[in-house]
């Protein structure tokens, strides 16, 4: 898709501002980015506990895994599953040499990976994932803790983007539980539905769809590299 000079707003993790501005940017887009939240562990997590035991492999699903675990894991000791190519760089920059991404990125392209391995395998995953991996012991890595999201809100009104990414029902579900505390959750979907919407992926558009969201585009691969190529 063509974003060569049109605007591109999105909501994302502070740690994720300055890459997704870099990608809209290296696109020829002009990027609002809006960072809404931080990751953060658990304070009745078992995260440590579940790390320290003898796994054949760890699920990693996003970067964020990574970044939370930094100072938890032995990188370089692991056999990792990676889901997407931004989180398979993220471990190698720690260190893991032993890397597999499944060809299907997604939940269920790990469960088939898992089931054909018989691996044993601890999946760290955000407290909000919609599901568990079967085939895996599933821990709450981290949550999504909220961050300035009325600020967000009223600089994104205060805009007319051509185009909105949303990245997954998580950060959705911030932005939506947020507004609807000042009453602005209906003014906000309308804003939202007057640009073109962008989706990164079928769980993303159906969280979306479902609180009156419409989503324009689809991405067939929930990648934003693959997407501004």
């Amino acid at each position: 898709m063509d974003i060569k000079g049109r605007t591109f707003a999105a909501f994302r993790p502070f740690q994720r501002l300055d890459r997704t501005k870099e990608l809209a940017m290296e696109a020829g887009g002009i990027p609002y980015v809006y960072g809404i939240c931080k990751p953060k562990i658990p304070h009745n997590s078992n995260l440590k506990e579940n790390i320290s035991e003898d796994w054949d492999v760890i699920v990693f699903m996003s970067p964020t895994g990574v970044e939370v675990t930094e100072n938890l894991i032995d990188f370089p000791e692991i056999k990792a599953i990676a889901v997407g190519n931004t989180t398979a760089k993220a471990l190698r920059e720690q260190g893991c040499e032993h890397i597999t991404v499944p060809e299907k990125q997604s939940s269920d392209g790990v469960q088939q990976l898992l089931k054909e391995n018989n691996w044993d395998a601890l999946a760290l995953r955000s407290a909000i994932a919609d599901k568990s991996l079967e085939g895996a012991l599933n821990v709450d890595a981290y949550i999504m803790e909220p961050v300035n999201v009325s600020k967000a809100i009223n600089d994104y009104s205060n805009n007319e983007p051509d185009y909105t990414l949303l990245t997954s029902g998580g950060m959705i579900e911030i932005l939506l539980t947020e507004a609807e505390k000042s009453g602005e959750k209906r003014n906000l979907i309308e804003k939202i539905n007057e640009s073109f919407v962008l989706s990164l992926g079928r769980k993303c558009s159906e969280f979306a769809e479902s609180q009156g969201i419409r989503i324009n585009y689809e991405f067939p691969q929930p990648s934003l590299e693959s997407f501004f190529k």
